[in-house]
This record gives C-alpha cells, sequence and structure tokens, in this order.
C-alpha cells in the first residue's frame, strides 16, 4: 500500500513538474533585439495637436493627437484626435487622404485619442487597440503587422495603452506614443526588447511633473538610448524645456511634419 502511494505521488509530481514546466517555457517568449526587418523610412505628419503651428494658422488645434505616418507601401494613422471634423479638417489641408489609410493603431480609450474614428470608413480598414477601444482588432500582446512595424503589447496606467514601433533600416526605432499613461520610461522599456529607440514622438503626459521629475525621466530615457523625442499633447512645457537644453527636442506642434531615415537620422522638414 505504502509503494503504491509513492509511486502515485511521484507520478502526480512528475505530471505537474511537466505542466508547469511547459506553461513556463510557453510564457517565456524573448523578443530578438534584431529586428528581423524594418523599412527604409519613415515621415510623419502631425494632424492633430492642442499645439498651434506658427506657420499655417489655417489648422485647427483641440486637445488630443493624431498622426499620419507613412513608410514604403502601408499608410497608417496613430490615433484619431477627439472629433471627425477636426480630423477631416486637417487632414485635408495636410494633404493626407484619409480614404488611403491602411491601418490605424487607437492607443488608449480616451476621446481625445479615439473621437475622430468616424471620420474613416472603419468597416473596411484594420483598426488596432488596446482593451477598452473601439477597435476591431483588439491588441493584447505585441504583434508585428508586416516586417518592423511593431504594435506594443499594451502596458495599464489606468487605462490600458499601446504603441507603435517602427525599426528603420541602419537607424533604429522610431516609437509613437499616445499619452503614456503607463510612464514613458515603461513603454520605451518595453520597447528596446524589440529595438533601440533612437526617436519618441507624441503625448509624455508629464504637464503636472516637476523639474526634478523630468530629469530623472530624461536621464532614464538617454540610458535606454532615446536621442530625439517630440514631446506633444500631453506632455508640457517643463519637460520639453529639459530637453531642449539637453539637445534631445524636436520641436514640433499640429502641421509638423517629421522625416526619419538612415541618412538624415530624424529631422522635422516644416
Amino acid at each position: 500500500m505504502v509503494i503504491v502511494l509513492v509511486l502515485i505521488g511521484f507520478i502526480f509530481i512528475s505530471i505537474s513538474y511537466f505542466v508547469l514546466h511547459h506553461r513556463f517555457e510557453q510564457s517565456q517568449v524573448t523578443v530578438s533585439t534584431s529586428p528581423r526587418g524594418g523599412v527604409g523610412w519613415v515621415e510623419a505628419v502631425v494632424v492633430v495637436d492642442n499645439t498651434p503651428s506658427l506657420s499655417n494658422s489655417n489648422l485647427l488645434t483641440a486637445w488630443g493627437l493624431s498622426i499620419y505616418i507613412r513608410i514604403p507601401d502601408m499608410e497608417i494613422l496613430f490615433d484619431t484626435g477627439p472629433s471627425p471634423n477636426v480630423l477631416r479638417y486637417n487632414a485635408e489641408r495636410l494633404g493626407v487622404n484619409l480614404s488611403r489609410i491602411d491601418v490605424v493603431v487607437l492607443s488608449h480609450e480616451h476621446g481625445d485619442h479615439v473621437g475622430g474614428l468616424q471620420a474613416l470608413n472603419a468597416n473596411s480598414v484594420a483598426v488596432y487597440g488596446a482593451p477598452g477601444t473601439p477597435a476591431n482588432r483588439v491588441v493584447n500582446n505585441t504583434l508585428e503587422i508586416s516586417p518592423g512595424i511593431y504594435i506594443l503589447k499594451p502596458l495599464y496606467g489606468p487605462p490600458w495603452e499601446t504603441s507603435l514601433l517602427i525599426n528603420v533600416n541602419g537607424y533604429g526605432g522610431i516609437l509613437f506614443v499616445g499619452c503614456s499613461h503607463p510612464g514613458i520610461v515603461n513603454i520605451v522599456q518595453n520597447a528596446v526588447k524589440i529595438a533601440r529607440v533612437k526617436t519618441v514622438i507624441g503625448g509624455l503626459h508629464l504637464a503636472g511633473a516637476s523639474e526634478e521629475e523630468c530629469i530623472s525621466i530624461v536621464e532614464k530615457l538617454k540610458a535606454l538610448g532615446v536621442e530625439k523625442i517630440g514631446a506633444i499633447h500631453c506632455s508640457g512645457d517643463t519637460i520639453r524645456n529639459i530637453l531642449a537644453k539637453e539637445n534631445m527636442l524636436l520641436n514640433i506642434h499640429v502641421g509638423s511634419r517629421i522625416m526619419v531615415s538612415k541618412e538624415g537620422g530624424a529631422f522635422i522638414i516644416n
């Protein structure tokens, strides 16, 4: 009887170990720091932002964010701003044809980022988004939608928030963020598992942060390899001033057009 119980116990422990070990192996997915692919260049246009343009008074400003992104063979809209009217109005004046959008990425559920979705035919375009967004393809884990183009695993802020990482061949990663509710350092740490992040564009959620906090964040981002940051939307003047002193600021606003390539790095066209 004792031998039988011992055998049963041994079998149970062996099965439990196999199941747990198998689950552990399945959950430990190591993402290569050398992406399998990338794109030759990225062009980004800030279609909606609450920072006014000093050179184009024809554009509307609104609290929110929407960035048009063009890469070879694909056009992406990252967030849609607070309303379809603002999105359509600015897109038309910036030469952005919303009917040509292939992919929409919704960073998080807040209205100033998803409110303009009705300006697009969401039934005929792939809309990826963090849980809680009106996406037709909810993102729960990092997803490579095309070689070198990653919609990152959502992090919790609250709310859940995803970001878009594009690897540029010979340059590195350009990271688009919505509001950075989970913390910009956490988001970059998540992204560098895939590719070195050299440029960040979007909202940093630091409008209420102290100078000391902002200095600490900039130092951490520099340590992670970040070189340039286009701090818009909810970023705040404090972080922008510090980035400017560090020669890291891309001074962008609604209507700004940014190019990223191996040859030119990250620079503002207008």
